[in-house]
C-alpha cells in the first residue's frame, strides 16, 4: 500500500471481521462497515436494504460459501468475486 502514498480510496469498504479491519488499519484504511456477526450472514444483515445498481468487489477464500452472491440473485448488486485468500 506504500505505492498509494497519501491517496486513499473514496469508496465504502465493508469487511467480514475484525482481523480484516485490523489489516486495513495497518494500511491507513478504515472500513465503513464491520458487522456484529463475523460471517457472510452478518454482512447481509448490515448491508442497506437497497443495493440496486451497486457494484461489490468481494475478496474471499478460494473455497467459500455462496451466501452473499446467492442472496441477491435477481440482480440487485453486481458482484465481482476475487477468490484468492487462502484458508
Amino acid at each position: 500500500m506504500d505505492r498509494m502514498g497519501e491517496r486513499r480510496p473514496a469508496i465504502p469498504i465493508a469487511v467480514v471481521g475484525s482481523a480484516t479491519a485490523a489489516k486495513l488499519s495497518e494500511w491507513g484504511l478504515t472500513p465503513s462497515l464491520v458487522p456484529k456477526e463475523f460471517r457472510a450472514e452478518g454482512l447481509l444483515t448490515a448491508f442497506p436494504d437497497n443495493l440496486v445498481g451497486t457494484r461489490i468487489v468481494f475478496p474471499r477464500a478460494e473455497v467459500a460459501r455462496e451466501v452473499l452472491p446467492r442472496s441477491y440473485a435477481g440482480g440487485a448488486p453486481r458482484w465481482t468475486l476475487l477468490p484468492f485468500i487462502e484458508q
